[in-house]
């Protein structure tokens, strides 16, 4: 089993985040009744959001430091939201919408974090319980005991060489 702090966990783990984080931020915004910003436009967001958590994802992710990341993440897709489409206005209603998804978002990652660790700690134990109590069979090999053979002595005929020195 992957440990969560491998490289492969933790880069399956970022971009898992990154664009989760950013698809909730775009949710966000469009029930605070903003338009979405183009697809195009955000893929950036969700890969530098997916940078940032894998700079995180080292170690255990904590509540604050989602409600950190996440929160940038709201207020980046708000902020490219606002700028590609021209309304600077901010509603109560988006305001909300935000805050809801970056605490929801925050909550739900912090126990998926709990439970990835979890499984981890319980694969480990199980996998050391049955490294522990497999026994390979030992099986020792015959000797080879090459004392008792004849040994010819010289040369048999069709080993003879065609050219340079004589064999025997």
């Amino acid at each position: 089993m992957i440990a969560p702090t491998a490289p492969l966990a933790r880069g399956l783990r970022a971009t898992a985040v990154g664009f989760a984080v950013t698809a909730v931020a775009v949710g966000a915004h469009v029930v605070g009744h903003g338009t979405p910003p183009p697809l195009l436009a955000l893929a950036p967001v969700a890969l530098a959001v997916a940078a940032l958590v894998l700079v995180f994802s080292g170690t255990r992710w904590n509540v604050l430091a989602l409600l950190a990341v996440i929160g940038a993440a709201q207020v980046a897709v708000h902020e490219l939201s606002v700028y590609l489409t021209g309304h600077d206005h901010i509603s109560v209603l988006m305001l909300i919408a935000h805050v809801v998804a970056t605490v929801g978002t925050s909550l739900g990652l912090a126990y998926g974090e709990r439970l990835w660790w979890r499984l981890w700690r319980w694969a480990t134990r199980v996998l050391m319980a049955f490294e522990n109590s497999v026994t390979l069979p030992v099986t020792r090999l015959p000797r080879l005991d090459l004392t008792h053979r004849a040994v010819p002595v010289g040369c048999p005929p069709r080993v003879l060489p065609r050219r340079g020195p004589p064999a025997c």
